[in-house]
């Protein structure tokens, strides 16, 4: 139920959310450009290197599934599209989207091969690099990173990663989220129909996934690339249905208010990012209380919320005294190159 749950509402529906707001960003970043009048391009290019160094760090020890990197690779690309206009952005954008489609069915076909003796050597010999001392899992995390999870990444990541960066970029230009009250009746009559797209399309994804067994292997290629197809299909009904969710829920009072923590951890999303790696590292690697391979999905599950809340709990005390975390200062201090204000005023009675 754990692993259905998980493939139902989290697999590849935030990771394109996030590219939406990094497209996002950037549009609000050449706007205070022009405001500012200093050329965008240095300013973005430190922050894209400062987003692949710690991507690299996060990567190398502490979270084998690192996006930074990718993030920093793509922002690249992302800059030569600065000056398209929303029109062309949203071209590109649903163009990018359709041939992330078949891209995904061939993963689902690849995932069906099978690796051999070799491959569940590998395994076994990860299992024990992680499970032993902090050099150890990263020499391993090292390896497991450059060798599969990068490569994957970009072989069938980078295309709808694209897709919701240019997505995210027009919204910016359009200044979405600044007038989202004059869309506010469209986007409700949207909602319905991008929930049941989305609800029906991701429990078809999870059911034919879960079917796959304990090692998420697909029985056949057929159904590995039914699945995945799916899962391409539906994430963005579902995902749009999160985004306009919570932008309706922050307009009633009492959950403006109850919304609160969340932006605090926001604020550190950078911070968060990679905190939470460090916590799930204590508790399941070698390092720390050694877990790894004894939690189930249930377990890990039930993890999430205890964690999150740490970082929540974290984030809203943080910044009652400092103005940014910790990751996103040092960030914002090589962005622009100068050092930034990191403790808040101390107030006086």
């Amino acid at each position: 139920m754990a692993v259905w749950l998980v493939a139902f509402a989290g697999q590849a529906k935030f990771f394109v959310l996030f590219s939406f707001l990094f497209g996002y960003g950037m549009a609000v970043q050449l706007e205070r450009s022009i405001e500012d009048g200093q050329p965008l391009g240095p300013r973005y290019f430190r922050r894209l290197t400062g987003l692949f160094l710690f991507g690299l760090i996060h990567a190398v020890f502490l979270f084998l599934g690192d996006i930074l990197i990718c993030y920093a690779i793509l922002g690249t690309f992302l800059w030569f599209c600065r000056n398209w206009s929303i029109r062309n952005l949203l071209i590109a954008s649903a163009i990018a989207y359709f041939l992330s489609i078949p891209g995904y069915g061939l993963l689902g076909a690849i995932s069906a091969l099978d690796a051999g003796p070799e491959w569940d050597n590998w395994l076994a010999q990860g299992d024990e690099a992680y499970l032993g001392s902090f050099w150890d899992a990263a020499r391993q995390r090292t390896l497991d990173y450059f060798l599969f999870v990068l490569p994957i990444m970009i072989l069938f990541n980078c295309v709808p990663v694209m897709a919701m960066f240019a997505l995210g970029l027009a919204a910016g230009k359009a200044r979405f989220f600044q007038s989202v009250d004059q869309h506010l009746p469209l986007l409700k009559r949207l909602l319905p129909w991008t929930v049941i797209v989305g609800v029906i399309g991701n429990a078809l994804y999870a059911t034919v996934f879960t079917d796959f067994g304990s090692n998420a292997m697909p029985a056949s290629i057929w159904s590995g690339v039914l699945a995945m197809t799916t899962l391409a299909l539906s994430w963005p009904a579902l995902a749009y249905s999160y985004m306009i969710g919570i932008l309706l829920l922050e307009r009633r009072t009492p959950a403006f208010r109850f919304l609160q923590p969340l932006r605090s951890a926001g604020h550190m999303s950078l911070t968060n990012y990679m905190s939470q790696s460090v916590l799930a590292g204590f508790v399941f690697l070698g390092w720390g209380l050694g877990f790894y391979g004894k939690v189930g999905p249930m377990g890990c599950l039930l993890l999430t919320p205890v964690i999150y809340g740490i970082l929540i709990a974290f984030s809203s005390i943080w910044l009652r005294y400092f103005h940014n975390g910790p990751e996103e200062w040092l960030l914002r201090c090589w962005t622009y190159w100068r050092w930034q204000p990191f403790c808040k005023p101390t107030k006086t009675p």
